[in-house]
């Protein structure tokens, strides 16, 4: 079981830097799309919506995902923690800010290692794999979320990804480029 928690936690890691490096790319090349595309889209009558995971800009609400409550094991380890990492247990503001953030989000990998921080003495159960691989595919997810972003396609893909990108940009959105602004976009 521990060999297997260490090959988990590697590639969880792994994912977790690859995400955060998509999504500080994704920062980038979405200021130079906005600089063409950004004057196309902004309509004072339209109400436009931003995905923070992959920049791609909506004309329709997004369906609000309501937020499943965490699973029991989750809450006994966070409340178990909360007690070491709390300041006014003797931990700090910064470790219980994060400790709080890793039981939003679900993230059993990160609850183990404030467990191992304030070595705080807990039993891995069968169930706890099935937590992690969740808490892996979800970041996988997310990685190919951004992958298959119309931005992402767009910096990544050759010349005629990039015409096919701005053909469903224009259907999308409804909306027609200039010559002088698709030559612009080609540019990058």
């Amino acid at each position: 079981m521990i060999r297997s928690l260490a090959k988990i936690s590697h590639k969880y890691e792994f994912l977790k830097l690859e995400l955060e490096e998509r999504q500080d790319e994704l920062k980038d090349y979405l200021d130079e799309w906005n600089s063409i595309v950004g004057k196309y889209l902004m309509d004072k009558n339209k109400v436009m919506w931003v995905d923070e995971e992959t920049g791609e800009v909506r004309i329709e609400e997004p369906e609000e995902k309501p937020k499943e409550e965490a699973p029991q094991r989750l809450r006994k380890l966070y409340r178990k923690l909360s007690r070491y990492a709390h300041p006014d247990k003797g931990g700090n503001v910064e470790d219980f800010n994060e400790l709080k953030k890793a039981y939003e989000d679900r993230d059993i990998i990160e609850l183990i290692k404030f467990a191992v921080k304030y070595g705080v003495k807990i039993e891995l159960l069968e169930t706890d794999s099935k937590l992690i691989e969740s808490k892996i595919n979800s970041i996988s997810n997310k990685i190919n979320e951004i992958d298959k972003s119309l931005v992402w396609q767009f910096f990544h893909g050759d010349e005629s990804i990039k015409k096919q990108v701005i053909e469903e940009l224009q259907l999308f959105h409804d909306i027609k480029l200039t010559e002088k602004d698709i030559k612009k976009f080609l540019e990058f």
